[in-house]
């Protein structure tokens, strides 16, 4: 091999390169162009609705920490009661 011959090589090598990294920056290009167009397509709730809804999820997380407390506390006592008899 001549060295004329390794450096053809070489360039092929780094242009292959050099496309390869053209080509990502293309996909990655392409893909926030597709993300900026699907959050336009969003529709996004109104202020009420976002209140109501953290309202909802708040009373029913209210709910559920009292029937777990109450579960809680009623095993806790059987075992209490169980334990020192």
């Amino acid at each position: 091999m001549s060295h004329r011959h390794r450096g053809t090589k070489t360039k092929r090598k780094i242009n292959r390169f050099y496309k390869k990294i053209y080509n990502l920056g293309v996909s990655i290009i392409n893909a926030l162009a597709f993300v900026k167009d699907i959050i336009k397509d969003i529709t996004w709730p109104s202020r009420k609705e976002i209140l109501l809804y953290s309202v909802a999820v708040t009373i029913i997380s209210v709910i559920i920490t009292a029937y777990l407390v109450s579960l809680d506390t009623i095993f806790n006592n059987i075992r209490l009661i169980t334990l020192f008899r």
